[in-house]
């Protein structure tokens, strides 16, 4: 053999094994797991070998468009993520128009610090203070960070859930043990409530399916899966045995990680609601004219789709000082569960509808005591949202001279009074003081009994109310049963015909229907007698359903070209 021959050899095979590993990478195009199954100069987003530059354009597109949009997050990562890669990502998303993050930091868009002061002062639209607000308060490698437990204990972030302890550069809860994450932090138990039992660099993750199993939000809406740190609807199997995919039609699992309709334009949530839109891996208010097609616009005039919230609005046009703010918290009440406002997990599972006429849903909830009105879990859910809205100022529901908050109850026609009464109570409670009442879609037979109001005509010679006649107040009173309507004053009952005192139910039931147009032409005549009045208390029996409530208060409002009882409060029946 020649001398150079085992080196030759060597050569080829060295060759030959490059020629074997460069063909065992992908090609653009093709299937993988993770970048280093792709070619050089690829990367492996959602599970397919991209150019940087077609990467880019999925960050920038379809599901990802919001987090470009909002976060900065427009450049493909080589781990398959979507992240602020430069400068000009930041510089074109919203949260450096409200909160000054305009600088691609560590992958993500932060305030640009070259020392402490900078991390001290106020930026954006939103006069976003860092230090105040998270407890970065010093200047390094170009960003603020956690420096001293101090800092982050004077935060709100401290006082909101507890992350009082810093660590690494930032404010956590100080976890070092499943332990530390399975105990109360502020407002919350991360491992209980989240799944989140393991700690990390001083805060708590998900890391095992079996944490996050046990949550409430796996059995509703198939957050079943510990992926990426958290619970969350891996696959379509955790949809499907959701009750979000029975009540909701969200049976398909979303690239976000949530449970959504394969066509939202399908569901009820567009019909009632306005969400039509797949925005984030739920259905949302995307547009106006989804809103206008809705039952909510038709039938409430909310008929202006807000983009932040993805819920439709009342119409700003109508400049009515009874109208939610644009910050008011939407309370969802279906049939099978209560949600607050855009927050994954429901408040509590509803009981049959016979158990809340018998025994209400305050009592029966967790934490619940005999006799209370207020709904433990609902309160609890409610002051969270209060309080950290309050700290984080985006919300102004506690301002002085008012203590209140706003929120808008859409319920289940169905529901029963009993159950509207424990809301109500369990606002108050909470710091909602102030209400707008909608109503889903009800079945025929309530649709048959619901009629489009006839004006208002009154004859022009009406008996007056002598027998009213008081210095005093005359709190009005309509009471709503079964044999009809019952109007009463601190005279007196006003009976039936509604020209005279007397033990008679005012507005007795035609047959199986509450006779509104004659309501509304009683009303008229009290209202003509007592001008000033506006104030009226509504009672019911537990059982009278929602809808039937509401077409009341429509009534006393003035449906028909003329106000008349617009204060109205809830009562108990006597």
């Amino acid at each position: 053999m020649h001398p150079s021959a085992p080196k030759l050899v060597i050569q080829v095979l060295g060759m030959l094994l490059l020629v074997t590993l460069w063909g065992c990478k992908t090609s653009a195009g093709n299937p993988c797991k993770q970048t280093a199954d792709c070619r050089a100069g690829l990367v492996c987003f959602g599970s397919t070998c991209l150019t940087q530059q077609a990467g880019d354009l999925r960050c920038r597109q379809d599901q990802h468009a919001d987090g470009c949009r909002s976060l900065g997050l427009c450049t493909a990562s080589a781990d398959g993520k979507c992240i602020a890669g430069k400068h000009e990502d930041c510089l074109k998303s919203g949260i450096c128009d409200k909160l000054g993050f305009c600088a691609a930091v560590a992958e993500r868009c932060t305030i640009s610090a070259s020392q402490d002061a900078d991390c001290r002062k106020k930026h954006g639209s939103l006069q976003h203070d860092q230090c105040a607000f998270a407890g970065l308060c010093t200047a390094k490698g170009g960003e603020c960070v956690a420096a001293t437990d101090e800092d982050c204990k004077q935060s709100v972030v401290c006082k909101a859930d507890g992350s009082c302890a810093a660590t690494q550069g930032r404010c956590t809860l100080g976890a070092t043990t499943r332990a530390d994450c399975n105990r109360q932090h502020a407002l919350r138990n991360p491992c209980k409530e989240d799944g989140r039992c393991t700690p990390k660099d001083g805060g708590c993750i998900a890391t095992k399916d079996t944490d996050c199993t046990p949550l409430e939000a796996c059995r509703r809406l198939g957050q079943c899966t510990a992926q990426e740190e958290r619970c969350t609807a891996a696959k379509d199997a955790d949809c499907r045995n959701s009750e979000a995919c029975k009540d909701l039609d969200l049976c398909t699992r979303h690239a976000e990680g949530t449970c959504a309709a394969a066509d939202c334009r399908k569901t009820r949530a567009c019909r009632q609601l306005g969400q039509c839109a797949l925005i984030d891996g739920r259905c949302r208010a995307g547009k106006d004219a989804d809103c206008q097609q809705s039952e909510g616009c038709t039938q409430h005039r909310y008929c202006d789709a807000d983009e932040s919230s993805g819920q439709c609005l009342r119409s700003k046009q109508e400049g009515s000082g009874g109208d939610p703010r644009d910050d008011a918290i939407i309370l969802v009440i279906s049939t099978s569960a209560m949600l607050v406002g855009d927050e994954g997990e429901p408040v509590l599972k509803m009981p049959s509808r016979a158990e809340q006429i018998r025994s209400g849903i305050a009592t029966q909830s967790e934490g619940g005591k005999p006799g209370s009105l207020l709904i433990e879990p609902l309160s609890q859910r409610l002051q969270r949202i209060v309080e950290l809205e309050r700290k984080r100022r985006l919300a102004s529901w506690r301002t002085a001279g008012d203590s209140t908050g706003e929120a808008v109850v859409i319920a289940d026609e169905a529901t029963p009074y009993r159950v509207l009464l424990e809301v109500l109570y369990t606002l108050g409670q909470s710091g909602i003081g102030r209400y707008h009442l909608m109503a889903m879609k009800g079945t025929e037979e309530q649709a048959a009994e619901k009629k489009e109001p006839a004006p208002l005509d009154l004859p022009s010679a009406t008996p007056p109310f002598e027998a009213l006649r008081s210095p005093r107040a005359l709190a009005l009173t309509v009471l709503i049963g079964e044999a009809g309507i019952a109007i009463k004053t601190r005279a007196g009952a006003i009976a039936s015909g509604c020209r005279e005192l007397g033990p008679s139910v005012t507005i007795p039931k035609q047959q199986t229907h509450h006779d509104f147009n004659a309501l509304a032409t009683c009303l008229g005549r009290i209202k003509r007698e007592f001008p000033k009045e506006t104030g009226v208390v509504i009672s019911a029996a537990y059982d009278t359903p929602y809808w039937l409530v509401l077409q009341v208060m429509d009534e006393l409002r003035g449906l028909r070209g003329q106000t008349l009882f617009p204060n109205a409060q809830f009562g108990f029946a006597r």
